[in-house]
């Protein structure tokens, strides 16, 4: 019989296990009964399959939708984050050039603007358009929260799937040895408050800002330990 090599893991995926103490297991819970996703509930005893789910999906409105305060930010260092944006953009234009088409991106894009109303407006499709580009697999650690079942599975009605956490970890980066943004695994951090969230003048963070949308949520869902 013709044998496979195994794939290594993804150094990544020791760092996710040990960063963000990943435990052995984690829970799924589904409803069998629910019409329109009832397919997808039940591939995961089927076929082992798992989705990733459009954040406007969630049952939580403010989750993944913190926005980006770029009015927060001083002069300088919003000029810095938009002519590096446009420098990533367009590598082969000159520092006069980059500093023009800077200005007219700060005159004209609206979450960079003095009224609340036009920001909070582009902050809504700026959600939007995240919501396109990402997708979320969320689990909860712990199957015996009685406000698990009856939120996730029917009223107690539908089941609870047990995950081996570790070995997802690996499969999923081991799918994506190349590419640091497409994939990430991370424990949510639930806070009083949400927070605001300053853009950086460095590109390099953009990342790091980004986790703390997906991952940040109000402290009433903390039961949930996703």
């Amino acid at each position: 019989m013709e044998s496979k090599e195994r794939v290594q893991p993804d150094l990544r995926y020791a760092k996710a296990i040990s960063e963000e103490g990943v435990p052995r297991s984690l829970y799924k819970f589904r409803d069998w009964n629910k019409e329109h996703d009832r397919d997808h509930h039940r591939e995961i005893l089927t076929d082992q399959i798992l989705w990733f789910a459009s954040p406007e999906s969630f049952n939580d409105p403010f989750d993944g939708v913190i926005p980006l305060r770029y009015d927060l930010m001083s002069e300088k260092d919003r000029f810095q984050h938009i002519y590096e944006l446009a420098k990533a953009s367009h590598p082969d234009m000159d520092h006069v050039m980059l500093a023009a088409e800077t200005e007219q991106i700060l005159e004209s894009y609206p979450m960079c603007s003095s009224d609340a109303v036009v920001r909070e407006a582009a902050s809504e499709r700026f959600a939007w358009f995240l919501a396109r580009c990402y997708g979320v697999l969320s689990f909860a650690g712990t199957y015996e929260n009685i406000l698990l079942w009856s939120h996730y599975s029917g009223s107690h009605q539908g089941f609870c799937v047990e995950v081996d956490a570790h070995l997802l970890a690996e499969e999923l980066f081991s799918l994506l040895l190349t590419d640091d943004t497409l994939i990430d695994f991370c424990r949510v951090q639930y806070q009083q408050q949400l927070p605001e969230i300053i853009p950086s003048r460095e590109l390099a963070d953009n990342v790091d800002q980004f986790r703390q949308i997906m991952t940040t949520k109000s402290s009433r869902w903390s039961y949930e330990d996703e």
